[in-house]
């Protein structure tokens, strides 16, 4: 169910207590943000906190998360990049080729 605009409440959360729109990892991907969230967990928690936080996580919209940060921070979903959209002009136009490709 979605919250605040996200697609549910955990990854809201997260991303509002955990990630606080770090710049930093505006250049990581989905997998590397939800990496480094299971090791903060494991690191910091014990009993049943943690097993409560490990199945928070687990429902957690990492690429949401991701997606996000590139936005806020102007950086290219592919290759990290500077830019004002999605995709810098390189990776637009790569993809744009790629969809036009005939697979025949």
């Amino acid at each position: 169910m979605e919250h605040n605009g996200w697609t549910n409440y955990e990854t809201w959360r997260v991303n509002l207590e955990m990630i606080d729109n770090n710049k930093d990892m505006a250049v990581w991907d989905a997998d590397e943000i939800e990496d480094w969230a299971y090791e903060y967990i494991e690191e910091e928690s014990t009993g049943l906190a943690k097993d409560f936080a490990m199945a928070f996580l687990r429902e957690v919209n990492w690429f949401e998360i991701s997606n996000h940060l590139r936005d806020t921070y102007g950086i290219c979903r592919n290759c990290n990049e500077e830019t004002e959209e999605e995709y810098c002009k390189e990776c637009k136009e790569e993809q744009e080729a790629m969809l036009s490709f005939d697979r025949g």
